[in-house]
């Protein structure tokens, strides 16, 4: 048994994680143990390789704006692991998250086969959103879909956001593997809503026919945009979150919440959107010069981004502030941020998954510093930068969570 939060946070975070997932048995036995704390609330599943925290954050916040009391399950954290499980927007507590560790504990410490660490956050959580009696709880997929843990369970509604190349070893090296792990989160009876791209919609289409799954398709480019202003349904929205990919994020929030059929009020949904911020998402951090950090990690990510820049700043000097990790694709991350990049400056945090700065700097032809301590780079990047050049923090949602924190 554990007495502080933090002894029970330690022990989550210390269970294995690094395991090549063959079925979701062990998950779906404690769900059985504990009686199915699911089966209390209505749930709505989010998957995707980009966008998917944002997407959720939109519809849990339209939730919450129109009276539903509403969890939301999310990962990673930017700020502390209670960030990973809310509640109408706030954290679970300390002396909740040290209760439902506890009760997980006593079960999982029985177990020869034990859980390991995603698979006791979704459990703590799901016990949780039912002892509180929440009406609706947004769930956010690890990685991939298939095989992930919160596909354990049945739901209401799924959405699955962009898809991309990512998570090469689990998911498979081709678009059409990655995607068949998001279709696996659906089962039969299900309705599917997503902004999947046209070139994926026949896959999507054949796949829902099969499987009897009500699919609902939004076309991004028929969507009527104008900077961070949208329409849908002959009204207009408004995000403060930067790029055209979350005014797409949040009209596939929309469109969902739709679909659930809750009650409706205009102003309600126009502030729930307009009020929705997420940590390290093209968010700026200093004004002059302007500091931009984002979490993306991935080629569609970063194209994402790349398009951001060049529409809104295209004749700006920009400096560009990296790191990844070792198991990302950085050669093709690198190689695309040199469309925008005046100078790099490679550095990491002192992880033990990213990659040395050194090997990072041997891939681009743009000017570069490399500078180990990430202090010190960005004292460095800060001297050398005129105010009105711009800093834009990339490759790793490590890196953000650095940024926020320190």
């Amino acid at each position: 048994m554990f007495t502080t939060d933090k002894e029970a946070i330690n022990y989550i975070e210390n269970a294995k994680k690094k395991e090549k997932r063959l079925n979701l048995n062990r998950i779906k036995k404690a769900l059985d143990y504990f009686n199915h704390p699911e089966k209390s609330f209505k749930k709505i599943h989010v998957a995707g390789t980009n966008g998917k925290g944002s997407t959720a954050c939109f519809l849990a916040n339209l939730l919450i704006k129109h009276g539903y009391k509403t969890g939301l399950f999310i990962s990673p954290y930017i700020y502390s692991f209670h960030e990973r499980i809310q509640i109408d927007g706030n954290y679970i507590s300390a002396s909740d998250l040290l209760y439902y560790t506890n009760l997980v504990y006593d079960y999982n410490k029985q177990l020869e086969d034990k859980l390991p660490f995603f698979e006791l956050t979704f459990l703590i959580a799901l016990l949780y959103y039912k002892n509180q009696n929440v009406e609706y709880a947004v769930i956010e997929v690890g990685l991939g879909g298939l095989l992930d843990p919160t596909n354990s369970i049945n739901y209401d509604l799924s959405l699955i956001t962009s898809i991309g190349l990512d998570h090469f070893d689990q998911l498979g090296s081709d678009i059409t593997s990655i995607a068949l792990h998001k279709l696996g989160i659906l089962k039969p009876g299900n309705n599917l809503v997503s902004t999947v791209k046209n070139d994926l919609y026949p896959l999507f289409l054949k796949y829902t026919q099969e499987n009897n799954v009500q699919f609902y398709h939004i076309d991004e480019t028929q969507i009527i945009k104008k900077h961070n202003t949208f329409i849908f349904d002959n009204n207009e929205y408004e995000i403060k979150m930067l790029g055209d990919f979350q005014v797409n994020n949040a009209f596939l929030a929309l469109k969902a919440y739709q679909i659930l059929n809750c009650r409706f009020n205009l102003e309600k949904a126009q502030k729930a959107l307009l009020q929705t911020a997420w940590p390290g998402r093209l968010e700026v951090i200093r004004e002059k010069p302007l500091l931009f950090i984002d979490g993306a990690h991935n080629i569609s990510a970063i194209n994402e981004i790349i398009t951001f820049f060049e529409k809104n700043y295209p004749n700006k000097k920009i400096y560009v502030l990296f790191m990844a990790m070792k198991d990302k694709d950085y050669v093709k991350m690198i190689q695309a941020l040199e469309k925008i990049a005046f100078h790099f400056v490679f550095t990491k945090i002192n992880y033990y998954r990213e990659e040395d700065p050194h090997k990072l700097s041997l891939l681009t032809t743009r000017s570069f510093n490399v500078i180990e301590n990430i202090d010190e780079a960005l004292d460095y990047t800060l001297k050398i930068v005129n105010e009105d050049d711009i800093i834009l923090g990339i490759g790793s949602l490590y890196l953000v969570s650095y940024f926020k924190n320190n």
